[in-house]
């Protein structure tokens, strides 16, 4: 699915980012990072890289990256707007995101777990290979997808993994990304 492209490109990054040996940024202090822009707070350890991708035919934001390093892992949110709204039910269009991610990935699922967040359907999964572990909150807003995910070595489990997604929150600002 083309609009899915900048998601399934999330766990590549992930992939490259783990594989960068050292650091002790797991002792980093947390704070929240709010963008209202795309809807979202989240506790982070420090600001994120953020890449954009506008969309070819016209001046709208497809999608947006927000990508800490922590040196033995990585943590990132991906947010991918449909104009269009989506062409598919919201548990199917999860579906397509949790795939292609695993595809992009090159790993193999571990755990699957449908959630909510605010209203909004969600899946929670767990993805591994031989070098990369991958959990990611993936959740479907309006015309709005966002995916929450922290990658780390296998083996050697990120100390914030739960603090991190679980501080993952809508904002209500914005009514595109407002859980109905």
């Amino acid at each position: 699915m083309k609009t899915f492209k900048v998601l399934q490109a999330i766990p590549a990054t992930i992939l490259v980012l783990a594989a960068v040996a050292s650091s002790s940024a797991q002792a980093r202090n947390w704070t929240t990072h709010s963008y209202p822009a795309d809807g979202f707070s989240i506790l982070l350890p420090s600001d994120p890289q953020i890449q954009t991708q506008k969309d070819a035919a016209g001046p709208s934001t497809l999608g947006r990256s927000y990508t800490v390093d922590l040196g033995q892992g990585a943590l990132m949110i991906g947010v991918l707007r449909s104009p269009g709204g989506w062409s598919k039910a919201p548990d199917a269009v999860l579906q397509d995101g949790k795939n292609g991610a695993l595809a992009q990935s090159k790993t193999h699922l571990v755990s699957e777990k449908k959630i909510a967040l605010g209203g909004a359907p969600g899946l929670d999964i767990e993805a591994e290979n031989d070098t990369i572990h991958l959990r990611a909150r993936i959740y479907i807003v309006g015309i709005t997808a966002y995916q929450v995910v922290e990658g780390y070595p296998t083996g050697k489990p990120f100390d914030h993994a739960a603090e991190f997604l679980n501080s993952f929150k809508f904002l209500a600002a914005d009514p595109a990304t407002s859980p109905q």
